[in-house]
């Protein structure tokens, strides 16, 4: 839950994200399947809160884990809440069971009325780390019915790579995201799980919320289906990851 003078910025809690839904290229989607990565849940191992002077910190141990099978991840994870924001510092260690990841990172369903989007990055088009030569960097911004590319059989689309800051807006109240390195984001009217499970782009039906992704790392989007595997530097890091993302509050200024 976040809230700012006693007003919901979210329509469902803040979750970690490591599914995409599949591309054509994606040959490896059973694998995502059978690891869970679309479904699993969250298990808590105790939680420490304190005031420090950086603000109040909260740390916990979390498993990522689907039913009675070994759990996907470990991860521990350190929030950081002051009038700077909220910081999150996390480190997950994979089990064997994750051999490739198609993404990292976190995921909001924001109100619908948070449909303005400025960013600084890879664009105007949709870009991936294997995937931006069309594209190039600067500043942009959209609307985030705008953004989404209509593939007639729906899949992973809209990923934003190379950012270094992006913004989300009402026109009152702005949110703004940052990471210690470049980033990826995708903001969509689509669940990434309508999109995985609809044949055809007129099947789509929008959630009814801003749904805003931010990827400390997004894998790349070649494989092996027609040519060579995914190059290493294209994938994450398996089996361990360490990502900050940074979230801050503030009073729309800039946006239209």
């Amino acid at each position: 839950s976040i809230k700012v003078n006693g007003r919901e910025l979210l329509d469902r809690p803040m979750e970690y994200n490591l599914f995409r839904a599949p591309i054509d290229n994606d040959v490896m989607k059973n694998d995502w399947y059978s690891a869970h990565l679309n479904d699993f849940n969250v298990k808590n191992y105790g939680v420490l809160s304190e005031i420090t002077s950086e603000g109040a910190v909260i740390s916990l141990r979390q498993a990522f884990v689907w039913n009675i099978y070994q759990p996907i991840a470990y991860m521990n994870v350190r929030y950081v809440i002051s009038p700077d924001g909220i910081k999150t510092d996390c480190k997950a260690e994979f089990s064997n069971k994750v051999t490739f990841l198609p993404r990292f990172g976190i995921r909001l369903f924001m109100p619908k009325a948070f449909d303005r989007v400025e960013y600084f990055g890879y664009g105007p088009y949709e870009s991936y780390i294997d995937k931006h030569q069309a594209d190039y960097i600067g500043n942009f911004s959209a609307h985030i019915g705008d953004m989404y590319e209509d593939y007639v059989r729906p899949q992973e689309n809209s990923s934003h790579y190379g950012c270094k800051h992006m913004t989300v807006s009402d026109g009152e109240t702005e949110v703004t995201f940052t990471s210690s390195q470049d980033f990826s984001f995708n903001a969509s009217e689509y669940t990434q799980e309508e999109l995985a499970e609809k044949g055809h782009n007129f099947e789509l039906e929008k959630c009814g919320s801003s749904v805003i992704c931010v990827d400390s790392m997004m894998a790349g989007i070649g494989s092996a289906i027609c040519g060579p595997a995914l190059a290493e530097k294209y994938r994450l890091p398996l089996p361990v990851i360490s990502a900050r993302f940074n979230i801050k509050i503030s009073k729309a200024e800039r946006m239209k």
